[in-house]
């Protein structure tokens, strides 16, 4: 197995640790015709004063615990509703770096209800030419709520713990940027160029799971990569325009906000724009890097398609700007050149 599947960096992260799948019980392949799946079910929820309810879905479960990287966080038991959904609630929990999984009748499972983990069962089965094992994966991917890499989050409790006063403002800073970095590098673009290829959504049952996966994906990634290889599945699905026209709205309108905000920057940075920087790492480790954008467009108060207008009349001027520049580097190039030859044939 891939030996680094993301692990849950904070306890609101839905992944759970590197030996997950080693000692799980493999469920059942997928059957052709997929039965209607139930509402999604929300886990983690962190409250208000850090308790932290979780939730599983098992409704044929005799019993389940919980077990945390927290002090005191080994075979907590969860109880059972009428709907099958196990839970229960501990903490408060102070922040810190907490990993989590679930013991099913005696066998430690992944999280159902985020994608992210079993693109990495996935990733792993691929590897062994194990052809089940990666349909069962993916069809756990098409049923998950979220996809939920975590991205963000270590860098969001790193900055709540850090000092607030300005002398230390340059040093969490750049520490941030330097932890963000790290964290981009860990994050995995979800593979699907084979898996729903062109030849492989000719099968209806395939179609339809890769559907699902581009609907998780699209709606409910928590990051902008994930949703835009969604955006791109979709798109070979032959999704209609209008389909992805929200999110297409939603990115231009990002992009002229942060335009916004890149213009009120002043050169070097203040200490009021670092701590709007830190600030919005915080929310994003909070909320997820696709919400976090949400959250700056509406809070201007404008509306989105009227921002989208404007993003999209500033991307037009960066490429026509950018090519004038590629275009007086040729011309550059060019006259160097003919200088320099011009240098060689009268000797010099």
């Amino acid at each position: 197995m891939r030996k680094h599947i993301p692990q849950a960096v904070a306890v609101a992260l839905l992944v759970l640790g590197h030996d997950v799948a080693a000692g799980q019980q493999t469920p059942p392949a997928a059957p052709a015709a997929q039965a209607p799946r139930p509402a999604p079910v929300r886990s983690p929820e962190i409250h208000a004063d850090r308790r932290v309810t979780f939730r599983l879905l098992a409704p044929k479960a005799s019993e389940v615990t919980l077990n945390g990287s927290w002090d005191n966080g080994s075979n907590l038991p969860m109880t059972k509703d009428t709907a099958g959904v196990w839970s229960t609630t501990i903490g408060p929990l102070s922040p810190q770096l907490l990993g989590y999984s679930f013991l099913v009748d005696g066998s430690k499972v992944l999280d159902p209800g985020n994608g992210e983990p079993w693109f990495a069962v996935a990733r792993e089965a691929r590897s062994r030419r194990d052809g089940a094992g990666v349909d069962d994966a993916m069809f756990h991917v098409a049923a998950a709520s979220v996809h939920d890499a975590g991205w963000g989050r270590l860098v969001e409790e790193m900055v709540k713990a850090a000092s607030q006063e300005d002398r230390m403002l340059v040093g969490t800073w750049l520490a941030s940027a330097d932890a963000m970095s790290y964290e981009t590098l860990d994050l995995a673009v979800p593979d699907l160029s084979r898996y729903c290829d062109s030849r492989a959504l000719a099968n209806a049952n395939r179609r339809d799971t890769c559907d699902k996966i581009a609907t998780v994906l699209v709606d409910r990634s928590t990051t902008l990569l994930g949703r835009s290889v969604g955006v791109g599945l979709a798109k070979r699905l032959d999704w209609p325009p209008a389909r992805l026209a929200a999110v297409d709205e939603q990115s231009d309108a990002t992009w002229a906000v942060e335009s916004r905000e890149a213009r009120r920057r002043t050169e070097p940075p203040s200490c009021g724009d670092i701590r709007s920087d830190l600030a919005r790492l915080v929310e994003v480790g909070r909320l997820g890097e696709v919400e976090a954008l949400r959250r700056r467009v509406a809070r201007t108060g404008e509306p989105i398609a009227a921002l989208a207008d404007e993003g999209r009349r500033l991307a037009r001027r960066a490429e026509v700007a950018g090519a004038a520049r590629e275009a007086a580097s040729a011309a550059s190039t060019v006259m160097s050149a003919d200088a320099t030859s011009s240098a060689v044939a009268h000797g010099r």
